[in-house]
């Protein structure tokens, strides 16, 4: 099989994780926005109405807690998404005066320090998982599942900088 067939496979087994991944993402953002927006609309009215002497200020209990565990959620279940689909930032200002060869080198190079770096986050979560005991004061919600997100995260954006590792090698060999 050649390389270029097998980057083609590679992507199509991978692309519809990523799209999972993304509509968990955007299905978090909704539920944000939601309780967000039901926070402070609770937190207006009672306190409008401990103005007035009725009542006292009100908030959706453990809110802030599930905020940073859904935003956690988000962002590790969304990075692979944009990654597949070249929506990191890139500098092209530099690279566009350059040969299309050197261009696949330096995203050679890029892509392989990006997959060890995000490698070594993947791994460093994976033993975070097992070893974290602590959970959250209010509404007391371990903290080690959410860890494992980031790991399964990071995995999956690790396979998509190693298809575009391949990719380079291929543009830089067709170059």
């Amino acid at each position: 099989m050649s390389l270029e067939k097998a980057i083609q496979k590679y992507y199509r087994g991978l692309y519809p994780v990523t799209k999972i991944l993304q509509y968990i993402g955007i299905t978090i953002i909704a539920v944000l926005m939601f309780f967000t927006a039901a926070d402070v609309i609770i937190r207006n009215i009672t306190s409008f109405l401990n103005t007035i002497q009725i009542g006292s200020t009100f908030s959706i209990k453990g809110w802030y807690e599930i905020t940073e565990f859904l935003m956690v959620i988000l962002v590790a279940f969304t990075l692979a998404y944009c990654g597949i689909e070249k929506g990191h930032v890139v500098i092209e200002l530099i690279l566009n005066r350059v040969s299309k060869r050197v261009q696949a080198i330096v995203s050679i190079v890029t892509n392989f320090l990006s997959l060890g770096f995000f490698a070594i986050i993947t791994w460093q979560s994976a033993l975070y998982v097992t070893q974290i005991t602590r959970s959250t004061t209010v509404l007391v919600i371990p903290a080690w599942p959410f860890v494992a997100v980031v790991a399964i995260g990071t995995a999956v954006l690790c396979l998509v900088f190693l298809l575009h590792f391949f990719e380079s090698i291929l543009q830089a060999r067709n170059t």
